[in-house]
């Protein structure tokens, strides 16, 4: 009787497998939702960050037949920011197919497909969160693994450059000075346009932690000015039925909103931070994927995902699995991002 060597079947191939890794439904999380980072494969193990220095001077006068003086020329640099690995394993063993399909019957493929499909997408949600969990390090300007200490990059570093001082918005204060709460969110905004120069923006949008909107939602000055506007809002919010819902309020040309959630215990925004960015800024914070290391992706353009099987090796009683990511995740202009906490 013959017998079927499902594993071996074109439905279990790289390519297959990678398709369909990368058509699970994507959760990434309210930075993944909002398309701040603009998505591109590359071929190489490494994204190379071109700065351009941009020197601004004030032109002296000079005689009308005189010499000018000479413009000053940009530096240029290239920099070489590398794609970490980030990959999960998992197997297939012979007892979880037992029974799936008829003896001897070479057409119940589809079945193991599905519960292929099943472990690609638990490996595929954690590479997701992976993902938003780089992001938001990018945004912040620093990008740490998943123990929350190690560095994967630093772009303060990589650009030579320190981060923004953190702005202390008195939101405890419960007498707090008149006009108070307005400067510190026009600071936000002269700070922002001030890294920008004369690149143009959208809009400032900021995430933060709980602490940090009930102390704004309880605040003097933002109960004078919006209480009224955005109770409506915040009433149907706080009834809605989506778990992913969050509060989001808009002050004094700020969007605000509440970024939930924790992973292994470490808040992807901490209770009583807040951190603002700009939108609507080309190329400012992008993710590039590499390929990923196989022989047949070698020198290929990198895809969001990949997904591979393989034999244990002879007893065949299980089949591995691998999926994996490889972005290199990076804020073009860190210190275009604020900072802001609760005191």
């Amino acid at each position: 009787m013959p017998t079927l060597d499902i594993m071996n079947n074109d439905a279990f191939s790289i390519s297959s497998l990678t398709q369909t890794i990368n058509n699970v439904p994507f959760r990434p999380g309210r930075i993944g939702q909002l398309g701040l980072f603009r998505e591109r494969g590359m071929t190489t193990l490494s994204a190379m960050i071109e700065r351009v220095g941009q020197t601004l001077m004030l032109v002296p006068t000079s005689p009308r037949n005189g010499v000018p003086p000479t413009q000053p020329r940009d530096r240029r640099e290239l920099i070489s920011v590398a794609a970490p690995h980030i990959a999960l394993q998992d197997a297939v063993h012979a007892d979880e197919v037992q029974g799936v399909r008829a003896f001897g019957s070479e057409t119940e493929v589809m079945t193991i497909e599905g519960l292929v499909r099943d472990r690609l997408d638990s490996m595929s949600q954690h590479l997701d969160m992976t993902l938003e969990w780089h992001r938001m390090g990018a945004l912040k300007g620093r990008v740490y693994d998943s123990d929350g200490v190690s560095v994967v990059h630093d772009f303060y570093t990589i650009h030579g450059q320190t981060a923004q001082t953190v702005i202390d918005m008195d939101l405890a204060n419960a007498s707090p000075a008149s006009g108070a709460l307005r400067a510190s969110f026009n600071t936000i905004i002269r700070q922002i346009r001030t890294e920008l120069g004369g690149v143009l923006f959208t809009r400032v949008h900021g995430f933060c932690g709980y602490a940090f909107m009930e102390a704004l939602l309880a605040h003097p000055q933002y109960i004078s000015t919006f209480g009224g506007t955005d109770a409506a809002q915040l009433r149907q919010q706080a009834v809605s039925t989506d778990p992913g819902a969050s509060i989001a309020v808009n002050a004094f040309g700020v969007t605000l909103e509440e970024y939930p959630g924790d992973v292994n215990g470490q808040k992807f925004v901490a209770d009583d931070e807040a951190i603002f960015f700009p939108l609507g800024v080309p190329n400012l914070f992008q993710t590039w994927y590499a390929p990923a290391p196989y022989m047949e992706t070698v020198n290929t353009l990198g895809l969001p995902r990949y997904a591979k099987q393989w034999d244990d090796g002879g007893r065949n009683v299980l089949r591995h699995l691998e999926a994996q990511t490889n972005p290199v995740n990076f804020n073009s202009r860190p210190r275009t991002v604020a900072f802001a906490k609760l005191t």
